[in-house]
């Protein structure tokens, strides 16, 4: 485990590696519940698709062409990947999706962020008589201070304006989170314009959602790279098509792993500004700890969790 220091954060110099854009964005926010890990301990990772405007339609034109190629219309969701994509037609759609992910150039056409919070050093189950809307106040605020650290730091001064705000209908009544108050204050403290504060809570399956059918295709993309960075961290989905794709995922969630190459301009996935993978805390967090301002809780943030993946690499017959 290391931790994030906050000069490797929030460095003095600007870079030119964040490609320009007409400044409009689309955030996509999708979570993986609570869940324990193999160690026994209690995790959730929320995940944060942004895609400028510039090239959102040739990444909606994207995923449906290569949905047509496949003959696949239905909901794609990680999980529920089981045979190897010589086999299936399903797991080989999301392979094709996750090249977007993979970008090698400096032309990435979507970012992403993901933080694993560990639950089980924040003990929110264990504090006597405080009711679970107090609990969820101190959540939001925490959470905010940490999404409004990750914001500012890759895109403010940079003429970002956020256009919408999409989020899984799941969502809406979380058990600590109210992500519409979150997002509501969010957007002036970051200083980064938007356009208004409606958050859109929409269905993830694109059959079902009436409204926005294609940002439901976004979030079905959002949940391959949630669902293929936990199977490399934990891999707890011992199906073959799982397995596969976490695999195919290793080398990126490799270098956002490692606390140096996250943080190199020049990485071989373009992934400076532009992408994250952090866990928080690294030590016991009381209520109060988290009331703090979000440069104090960088400190508690960390890297380079053990890959367990690794451990299928030799188990895992020839995909072609």
């Amino acid at each position: 485990m290391v931790s994030i220091k906050p000069n490797i954060l929030f460095p003095d110099y600007k870079t030119k590696d964040i490609q320009a854009s007409d400044g409009n964005t689309f955030i996509y926010l999708n979570i993986i519940n609570k869940f324990i890990d193999k160690r026994r301990e209690c995790w959730t990772y929320l995940g944060f698709l942004i895609v400028p405007s510039t090239h959102r339609l040739e990444i909606a034109d994207y995923l449906k062409n290569t949905r047509e190629e496949a003959e696949y219309q239905d909901k794609i969701q990680f999980n529920e990947m089981r045979s190897l994509s010589r086999y299936s037609r399903k797991t080989l759609l999301c392979r094709k999706w996750l090249k977007l992910a993979l970008s090698e150039d400096n032309k990435r056409m979507i970012h992403f962020r993901i933080l694993g919070l560990k639950l089980s050093k924040l003990q929110y189950q264990a504090y006597g008589s405080i009711t679970q809307k107090q609990i969820q106040e101190v959540y939001n605020n925490f959470l905010r201070s940490i999404i409004i650290g990750c914001f500012e730091y890759d895109y403010k001064g940079y003429g970002m304006t956020i256009t919408d705000v999409f989020i899984n209908n799941e969502l809406k009544n979380d058990e600590l989170f109210d992500w519409h108050k979150i997002w509501s204050v969010i957007i002036p403290e970051i200083g980064i314009f938007a356009n208004h504060k409606n958050i859109r809570f929409i269905d993830i399956d694109h059959q079902t959602e009436e409204r926005f059918p294609t940002e439901s295709h976004f979030m079905q993309l959002l949940d391959l790279i949630l669902g293929a960075t936990r199977q490399c961290l934990d891999n707890l989905i011992r199906t073959d098509g799982c397995v596969e794709l976490g695999l195919m995922f290793l080398p990126l969630i490799e270098q956002l792993n490692d606390g140096k190459m996250a943080y190199n301009p020049y990485s071989r996935f373009s992934l400076y500004r532009q992408c994250s993978l952090c866990f928080f805390p690294n030590k016991y967090y009381s209520l109060k700890n988290l009331k703090a301002n979000y440069k104090e809780l960088w400190h508690g943030m960390y890297k380079e969790r053990p890959l367990l993946i690794r451990g299928s690499i030799s188990k895992q017959p020839r995909l072609f």
